[in-house]
């Protein structure tokens, strides 16, 4: 329960509780307190529902009960806070679908709703919200798709959306985005390709479409974004051929993709997908090779252990004897072998 002196704080403008140990249900009595400007309560162990009455706080510019036990849904009420800027509701517990009245909460700069239990589609309206500068949901269990109005949110700088089931999403909305830092879009069922308008998000620091349904290409323009530090595309049926060269800001890269075809590269090989047993993909500053024997693949070993810092190779055993004899006398001395399970299958690691 909020102790009398939690009350005492909650006198002036701000009520900053978070971090308290604090249990029991969220007290109805805290609309009385009219003149609040920020009321957090985030990182608990807070239960039961979210009061109605706090749609009141007419003042209200920050609201944060994330990190708690709270059950139900989000009171429509909350609505009303016209003048509510920042909202963190995360990992609170709460659940079903985000009110329409949301829609009226137009000074939002900050949603941060991941890890909850909400239902239905993401609505429609959050594109309205055109202030929004950081907008969270993953882990939630909402369907797609990604709605389209979200183009409207030129202002983001995070954006984070995963775990969206049933029905495809397409990354056409996000080409206006131009001041993106953080863009997460994992696990969507996304389709399509990767837009060759990527090369265009300067600002990129770090970019996630992995898990979901992408193929052609990885635009090449991707590798040299001056800001870009990760790089995730993993679990997609990507294909065609990587560049030679990268950012050196770029530090890693996770890329699912099927090796038909290799060939020396500075920085990878040409690939394609057009095999039944063959796939890898890079990690690091390495790369990570799982597949079947093939003509060019010590040569394209041997150029990495060349030209890179740190070499993961990820080689299965249905590699031929003579391959696997080849291997340990000619990179025995550069790097420890371990064992390995990537996607199912045992492989054999060296690490240099």
């Amino acid at each position: 329960m909020l102790p009398p002196s939690s009350l005492d704080q909650l006198q002036s403008l701000t009520g900053k509780l978070d971090q308290n140990h604090l249990t029991g249900p969220i007290p109805a009595f805290l609309s009385n307190l009219s003149l609040l400007q920020i009321l957090s309560l985030g990182i608990n162990v807070l239960s039961g529902p979210i009061p109605k009455e706090l749609g009141s706080l007419q003042n209200l510019q920050i609201l944060s009960f994330g990190s708690n036990n709270l059950s139900g849904t989000l009171p429509p009420e909350l609505g009303s806070l016209v003048n509510l800027e920042q909202i963190y509701i995360d990992s609170s517990g709460v659940g079903g679908e985000i009110p329409p009245t949301f829609a009226n909460l137009k000074n939002l700069q900050t949603m941060w709703a991941s890890d909850n239990a909400f239902t239905g589609k993401i609505p429609n309206f959050i594109g309205d919200l055109t202030k929004l500068t950081s907008l969270r949901f993953q882990g939630n269990s909402f369907e797609g798709p990604i709605p389209s109005s979200l183009s409207n949110l030129t202002l983001l700088t995070d954006l984070r959306i995963s775990d969206l089931s049933n029905v495809s999403s397409s990354l056409v909305f996000i080409k206006d985005m131009k001041d993106l830092v953080i863009l997460i879009l994992r696990n969507n069922l996304i389709s399509g390709s990767i837009p060759s308008s990527m090369g265009d998000f300067g600002k990129l620091q770090k970019l996630d479409f992995s898990f979901n349904n992408l193929t052609g290409q990885v635009p090449s323009s991707l590798f040299n974004l001056s800001d870009l530090s990760n790089l995730f595309l993993g679990n997609n049926s990507l294909s065609g051929i990587l560049p030679s060269q990268k950012s050196s800001t770029l530090l890693n890269v996770y890329v699912l993709i099927c090796l038909y075809q290799i060939e020396n590269s500075n920085f990878v090989s040409s690939l394609y997908c057009n095999c039944h047993y063959c796939f890898g993909f890079a990690y690091g500053s390495g790369i990570w090779l799982c597949g079947k024997e093939d003509a060019h693949l010590l040569d394209m070993m041997q150029a990495y252990v060349r030209q890179a810092h740190m070499v993961n190779f990820c080689l299965l055993d249905v590699l031929t004897k003579h391959m696997q004899n080849t291997i340990n006398r000619e990179y025995l001395h550069y790097a420890k072998i371990q064992r390995c399970t990537k996607q199912g299958l045992t492989c054999t690691m060296m690490a240099v």
